[in-house]
């Protein structure tokens, strides 16, 4: 290899978020509307404002009698008062009859209540005799009754632009008679596995077949984020192989390409190099401030990014963390900065940090969670895929930091579908 085959390939390490910043005036979005019924896990483009009152009238909490509270005024277990229960009112539309004095309407649960009628006396709480029902004791104004814009009042923000339309906010939109929202369209993602060696069967692991695992582990990370897979493809060590499939994929217009594999210094490592110099792009970096994962490297073709995660498990992971999904997150119209859910934990020894302290190091955690402390685990690789399964969480190690002491509080993140906060009980 010449020296000019090998200067391109050098690092020049780049923090990620100058890199995402130089993306940015480039990362698409698009919206359309959606059914609300067939909305769920998409994210909303617009903020959502209550078209009426929720409930839109005074309504019944249970079955039971409709009444005028003052009408019970004196009632007790001696001296029940009588009411006369108003025939042939509908229960689910009392609201279209306008009690008077001295009367009951029986109504149920969830329905409206009639005009004037102020509190509602459970069937249980009441003695029916006929067209006679005996109450026991006084009822106060609002009893048994949900008021009208209680729920949510007319105008009132119930969801905002950058939700993800979970299922309590598809039912609330969907009560409040909202049929169709403007939603982001889920980011078309293309991944390409990289080198010859990468089979799609699941296979024994040797030196001439590997399963491309990586690929999988990605793909279902992403669709958890809420991207689309539109294409999975492995591409040869070749690079006329490579630059066929990113040019069949460019044609389609795919939001955001990834290849895994073969971004390092070795001979078959033509991934990043190829796509450099077949399309000489104004946009790149090379390497990423970040460990594992530092050959992480990216370049800007026709406006759509396409990233290079390295091949090893843990920098594949580290990749996506602080470059994929801050990309998907844009393209969600929520800024680069993802939310996971994290606790704050105490670190249980002193850790003292001797390499990259430029870089963001992602480390991962064995947590106690009956006493809030937490272990760094060591001595597992970037090759390692055990590290998912023996850890819990996630921890992030800021540039500059070289030393973690005992008892320091840090914070732990959960990646879904990888981790979940693990500290369960039942609620019974």
């Amino acid at each position: 290899m010449s020296i000019e085959d090998r200067l391109p390939r050098l690092y020049k390490y780049s923090d990620p978020v100058d890199v995402l910043e130089m993306f940015k005036p480039y990362i698409r979005s698009s919206t359309s509307e959606v059914d609300i019924r067939y909305a769920y896990g998409y994210v909303l483009a617009e903020d959502i404002y209550a078209p009426i009152d929720r409930p839109f009238t005074d309504i019944s909490h249970v079955d039971g009698y409709a009444i005028r509270s003052i009408d019970t005024r004196g009632a007790s277990s001696r001296n029940p008062i009588k009411l006369k229960v108003v025939k042939d009112v509908d229960p689910r539309n009392a609201h279209e009859y306008t009690i008077k004095e001295g009367e009951a309407v029986f109504v149920e649960t969830a329905y409206p209540l009639p005009v004037n009628a102020d509190a509602v006396v459970p069937v249980e709480s009441v003695r029916r005799e006929g067209d006679t029902v005996y109450v026991y004791r006084e009822v106060k104004s609002g009893s048994e009754v949900f008021r009208k814009g209680s729920d949510f009042r007319m105008g009132e923000k119930v969801a905002s632009r950058g939700d993800v339309i979970n299922p309590s906010i598809q039912r609330i939109l969907m009560d409040l008679g909202i049929k169709y929202v403007k939603v982001y369209r889920r980011p078309r993602v293309a991944i390409i596995g990289v080198g010859s060696e990468l089979t799609d069967e699941v296979v024994e692991p040797s030196t001439s077949k590997i399963t491309a695992s990586s690929s999988y582990f990605l793909k279902h990370i992403l669709e958890h984020q809420g991207a689309k897979i539109a294409y999975m493809g492995l591409a040869k060590d070749d690079p006329n192989d490579l630059i066929s499939m990113i040019n069949y994929l460019l044609r389609k217009r795919i939001d955001l390409i990834i290849t895994i594999g073969g971004v390092s210094m070795g001979p078959k490592d033509f991934t990043w190099i190829t796509i450099y110099q077949y399309y000489r792009p104004k946009i790149f970096f090379r390497g990423l401030k970040i460990h594992p994962g530092r050959s992480t490297s990216g370049i800007l073709v026709e406006g759509i990014p396409i990233i290079n995660l390295p091949g090893l498990p843990q920098s594949t992971l580290s990749g996506t963390l602080f470059i994929i999904l801050p990309i998907i997150n844009y393209m969600y119209g929520r800024g680069f900065h993802v939310k996971l859910p994290f606790i704050d934990v105490e670190i249980d020894d002193d850790y003292v940090f001797d390499k990259y302290m430029g870089f963001y190091r992602l480390r991962f955690l064995k947590i106690n969670y009956n006493e809030g402390k937490a272990k760094i685990i060591r001595g597992l690789g970037s090759y390692h895929v055990s590290i998912f399964t023996r850890s819990d969480a996630f921890t992030i190690i800021k540039p500059g930091v070289k030393r973690i002491f005992k008892g320091e509080r840090i914070r732990a993140y959960y990646l879904e579908p990888i981790y979940k906060y693990n500290n369960t009980t039942t609620y019974t």
